[in-house]
């Protein structure tokens, strides 16, 4: 989907974690997802996926978000709570077009 939009101005974080049995680290997708605004992290811990979960308004996600998309605004940070994203969706196949009309919204990029 990124390669649709490459003038919009994105910063992607891909965090990958082992939630089923074919999501096993030595699985992981290197030819995924590949473009210059994508880093990739491994969250063995499952982390990200329990502090997002643990909105409120992410309830429905619990335990554990995963196969999910968040967007924030440019500068958003993290602190000790997940912050509330802008635009969200589970599961990204089923939410792939307000994924794409999230990301088609964002500024180009310089």
């Amino acid at each position: 989907m990124l390669a649709k939009y490459p003038d919009r101005d994105v910063a992607v974080t891909v965090v990958w974690f082992n939630m089923v049995r074919t999501d096993a680290r030595d699985r992981w997708p290197r030819n995924e997802i590949v473009d210059r605004r994508v880093r990739h992290l491994w969250d063995a811990g499952k982390l990200v996926g329990t502090a997002l979960a643990g909105r409120d308004e992410l309830a429905a996600w619990r335990p554990v978000a995963w196969d999910a998309w968040l967007l924030y605004p440019a500068g958003k940070t993290w602190d000790v709570t997940a912050p509330v994203p802008s635009a969200r969706g589970r599961t990204i196949i089923k939410t792939r077009e307000a994924l794409d009309a999230s990301i088609r919204a964002l500024p180009v990029g310089p």
